[in-house]
């Protein structure tokens, strides 16, 4: 038997070819300059945003190339909407701001809503599976009297509009 370490055949890569190419760097930031998102990058390389990811994952260069197209698009949306302002009716406000919360979640075009409890602290659960028939009877009566269904009720009138007696 041949001694593996004697080996002199150069290892083969598996799988397909890279159509990865450096000078997918600067096509990438020119998209971005034009507002395209992720999905129209990755059309425009005639590739998958899978393949984008890999070769973002593998190539420093054509990360911070994704990374530069996205401030660009950013731009490109922000610059659209600050001429639209000016354009009273023709510019469609709503949809702007849909379009940007969307495509840049971490930007604060995004209305954000946060649940606190008392003080701003947690917001309290209760296990209503955990209290007794006497505490769920007082629980029931609460929320009616506050005009609130009853959670977690078996035979609660969840629809609010009582029994038929049909």
């Amino acid at each position: 038997m041949a001694d593996p370490s004697m080996d002199t055949r150069e290892a083969r890569p598996v799988g397909r070819p890279t159509t990865y190419r450096p000078e997918h760097c600067e096509t990438v930031i020119a998209l971005g300059k034009e507002g395209k998102s992720r999905a129209e990058i990755a059309s425009a390389l005639d590739c998958s945003r899978q393949t984008l990811a890999n070769w973002e994952a593998e190539h420093p260069e054509f990360l911070d190339a994704l990374k530069r197209a996205k401030d660009e698009e950013l731009a490109w949306w922000e610059a659209k909407g600050r001429t639209g302002i000016d354009q009273g009716s023709g510019f469609n406000a709503g949809l702007w701001g849909k379009c940007v919360s969307g495509r840049f979640p971490t930007e604060p075009y995004r209305e954000r809503v946060q649940l606190t409890g008392a003080n701003d602290g947690p917001v309290q659960i209760v296990d209503l599976s955990k209290l007794s028939e006497e505490e769920l009877d007082a629980y029931e009566r609460l929320c009616l009297r506050l005009g609130a269904v009853p959670a977690g009720r078996a035979g609660a009138d969840q629809g609010g509009e009582g029994e038929t007696g049909d």
